[in-house]
């Protein structure tokens, strides 16, 4: 038979680990600031490709050159979900939060 917090926690979106309703919060900034991050990343990609794909359907672009600019594009992409994890660190705070974040930057 299972427990019934092991139940909650297998159905649960967010675990809190923390009894001060400040995780909560800090929860909550740090999926603001995540679903901000992939809107950029999805518009990103959106502009990269109205203009790369037509430009190589046309035979604008070698080949090579079209496969190295893609290639490129993923990297940025995944270079922006970086700044998730790496935060506030990069500014040199020397307290940060969860995952890197004094929640104080995260209304900004």
């Amino acid at each position: 038979m299972g427990n019934g917090a092991d139940i909650a926690i297998e159905v649960s979106d967010i675990i809190l680990l923390d009894d001060t309703p400040k995780a909560l919060r800090e929860s909550f900034q740090i999926s603001k600031v995540t679903f901000k991050k992939v809107k950029q990343n999805l518009t990103f990609s959106i502009i990269y490709n109205l203009f790369a794909v037509p430009l190589a359907v046309m035979g604008y672009v070698n080949p090579l050159v079209s496969a190295f600019s893609m290639s490129l594009s993923s990297l940025i992409v995944v270079a922006n979900s970086m700044r998730i994890k790496i935060g506030v660190w990069v500014l040199g705070d020397s307290n940060p939060g969860p995952l890197g974040y004094e929640p104080s930057a995260l209304t900004g």
